[in-house]
Formats: C-alpha cells, structure tokens, sequence
C-alpha cells in the first residue's frame, strides 16, 4: 500500500474512534442546521491541482453535475486554523497570532494542543459561548514546539513564523524601542541562513524588514509583496497582525527566504506564513446559497451564518 493511502487510512480509523468516543445524545432542534466542512490547510491552488489531475472525483461531480461552485477566499493572518476558526465560528478579530505564542498578561505560554489551552482562550474572547474544537480536548499531545529564553527575552518557534518577546514590560515594543534596546537585531538576524523577513510595530502601520532594506508597510510601499496582485490584503492582513497584542516585539518569517519558504520547527505542512498557497483557500457550497464576494477575511462567513440562521429561525 502507497505510503499516503496508509496515512490516510489510519487517519480514517483514528476518525472513527474519535467519533465514538464523544458520541453523544443528539441535541435538539431549535433552529434550521448546517454542516461545515473543513479541510485543515488545503489551499486553493493545491485544490485545483488535485481536481484537474482527475484526484477528487467526488468532488468534481458536484461541481459539474450538482450546482455546486466553488468560491476564492482570503483567510487572514496568521493563516492557522485557531486564529481562522476563532473569526469564522465567533466573529471577533482575535488576539491568536500563532499556534504557540506568550500570552503577556498571564506571563506564560498559551499552545493549543495543551490541556485546557483552547478553552483559555475561547473564554477570553467570547465568555460564555463554546463550539466544539478539534483542539478543544487536546488530542494533539507531545513535545513542545521550540521556545528560547535568556537575559529577559524570549522566542518561540511557532512554524514558519517566531516571535521574540521583551518579558520586562507589558504592552509590546515598537520599533524605535526595540532599536534602543537591541540596535541593528532585525538585520542581524536577517543575514542568518534561513531568515525571510520580520515585521516590528510602529504606529498604524508595520515595519517591515526585508532584503537589507527597511519599509513602512502601506499600499503605496509594499516591500516584499510589490510583484503581488492581492497586495493590498497581504498588507492589511500584516497590520491586523501587528495590532495583536500577544504577537512578538519582532515577527520573524521564513518566508521567500535565500533557501526557499523555511519553517523553523520539523513540521510538515506548516502553515502561518503571507504567502499566496497559504493566504488563499476556497469554499466550496450549493448554487442557492449567496455568499459575500469577495471574501476577504474569516469574518464574513461569521455574519452570513448569522444571518441564515436568524432567516430560519
């Protein structure tokens, strides 16, 4: 048996027990139901390659026998599944900028596969509502994902993506104070092998370091994204990032590195990163169902479930 049907097959099988496991009495009805589907790091491009070379029959019936279409969508930063299902599933812009990440106020790490992660941060954004989360019951357990401190600083390898955090104070740094504290950090780490680009705070509008040069992330100076027709996202989607307060003094990507895209942990299909494979996915759903257009942010779905549930109700 080829390797990725075993995967698959194995997967199926942890799919059933998991299934069993939290089988329970089915809720009751009080509004009109609907399933979403979601396929944890499939990008739109992959997707349509997998369709033109004739490997997602099923779905390709739908699409051409069933009125089913299939719309582009952008997903925001960082592009991991917590922070896109906190938008999508709740409607709130979240403070998530990766999976693993320092939480300033609790003074502590916040990583989602551990114990009662989720259900922190669930709270902290919506009190007292709850969906059900793969990451809810932490059935992703092992070790740590890479993290760092020494002399009052920490780093956190997350992925493609690391953060470096200032532990003595408690709102992040801008640029010109981590200028003061750490001169010239941001190019020195950026002549390292394996290093893309960083980003640093400055007013409402990101720093961003990149190539030896340094940019004011706007639409008129787009940087490392000139040669990008969804610029403008990319850029806007960086400063929602930029105006977390749990991401890093310094955001460091692997990304357009001199080696290619790097990820900074041993992770296959490690997703978080600007760039377009990852930026953009797709949603796929039946021709009576009238989606916003374009999509642009998680955010949208939220309001249009919304409002088919309040349609139906």
């Amino acid at each position: 048996m080829p390797l990725d049907e075993l995967v698959l097959s194995v997967q199926r099988s942890l799919d059933r027990l998991v299934r069993r496991l939290r089988r329970g009495g089915s809720p009751v009805p009080t509004q009109r139901r609907f399933l979403i589907v979601q396929i944890d790091g499939l990008s739109r491009v992959v997707l349509e390659q997998a369709l033109a070379s004739g490997r997602m029959p099923f779905l390709e019936h739908m699409l051409e026998r069933h009125g089913y279409r299939m719309e582009p969508m952008a997903v925001g930063l960082p592009t991991s599944t917590p922070a896109f299902q906190m938008a999508m599933m709740y409607g709130v812009r979240p403070d998530i900028p990766g999976f693993h990440y320092y939480d300033r106020e609790r003074r502590t790490d916040v990583r989602f596969p551990r114990r009662g992660h989720a259900a922190l941060v669930e709270a902290r954004h919506t009190p007292g509502r709850h969906f059900l989360n793969y990451v809810d019951e932490d059935f992703l357990r092992g070790r740590d994902l890479e993290a760092h401190q020494q002399d009052g600083v920490r780093v956190i390898a997350t992925g493609p993506n690391a953060f470096l955090y200032a532990l003595d104070v408690a709102t992040p740094l801008d640029v010109d104070a981590l200028e003061q504290r750490f001169p010239g950090l941001a190019e020195e780490l950026l002549r390292s092998p394996g290093m893309g680009l960083a980003l640093a705070r400055s007013g409402g509008e990101p720093t961003c370091f990149w190539r030896g040069k340094r940019y004011q992330l706007r639409e008129s100076e787009p940087g490392p994204f000139a040669r990008r027709a969804d610029a403008a996202i990319v850029i806007r989607d960086v400063a929602d990032l930029m105006k977390m307060p749990s991401a890093g003094d310094l955001v460091i990507y692997g990304t357009d590195a001199s080696e290619g895209h790097v990820s900074f942990i041993p992770e296959m299909g490690a997703h978080a990163r600007p760039s377009p494979e990852e930026l953009h996915t797709f949603i796929v759903h039946p021709a009576k169902v009238t989606l916003p257009s374009p999509i642009t942010h998680p955010l949208q779905l939220y309001d249009h479930f919304i409002r088919y549930q309040e349609r139906t109700a």
